[in-house]
């Protein structure tokens, strides 16, 4: 009796091992199946996947860090035409109303792509932007009308024929909306040192 209930024992002790060895190598092959269907987002498809609605950014330097990433990718080279469209709509729903007014969708597109066509045909782009990191580099106040402004500056550095670099600094201005979405009013060079680089 002793001799079968032992046999009994090994029996189920290697039929758990089994068990144990085919639940890991299955979970272990799923797992890569999962990883190698992933498919890793370009920044250009990062930067539409963004739903404004539900994650509009919340101050108004991550209002223009967003639009600066938006810049950065219509103005790549790899960037395809439907993409350069949708990117240009979301950038306008960074702008505020009375800027939005000023041009139609359609002339804004248009003043854009010969802005882009521009770059690429001088082999610029953007390599990188800096906004500011503390709240402190953010100017805060009331306009004469009584609304909520700020103000603040990215710095962009960008490319030229593959090897020179230079810097272009912007004042971004921006109004609190009636829903208290920071929205860009206006953009100024401040300096622009493309013109001290030759």
């Amino acid at each position: 009796m002793k001799n079968s209930s032992g046999k009994l024992k090994v029996v189920l002790a290697i039929l758990i091992v089994v068990v144990a060895v085919i639940i890991v190598f299955y979970r272990v092959a799923n797992q890569k199946k999962v990883d190698e269907g992933m498919v890793k987002l370009t920044a250009t498809q990062d930067a539409l996947l963004r739903n404004m609605e539900a994650n509009y950014p919340p101050t108004p330097k991550e209002v223009v860090k967003y639009y600066a990433e938006l810049s950065q990718c219509m103005y790549a080279s790899e960037t395809k035409e439907e993409e350069i469209q949708q990117l240009a709509a979301k950038s306008r729903e960074l702008l505020d109303e009375e800027l939005v007014a000023q041009q139609t969708d359609e002339q804004y597109y248009v003043a854009l792509k010969t802005t882009i066509d521009s770059f690429k045909k001088e082999k610029r782009r953007i390599v990188s932007f800096t906004i500011p990191t503390n709240a402190s580099q953010v100017e805060y106040y009331k306009s004469s009308d009584g609304d909520e402004m700020a103000s603040l500056y990215c710095v962009f550095t960008l490319e030229k024929g593959g090897s020179l670099y230079y810097s272009d600094n912007e004042q971004y201005i921006l109004r609190k909306d009636s829903k208290g979405y920071w929205k860009i009013l206006g953009w100024q060079p401040v300096t622009k040192n493309e013109d001290n680089e030759q």
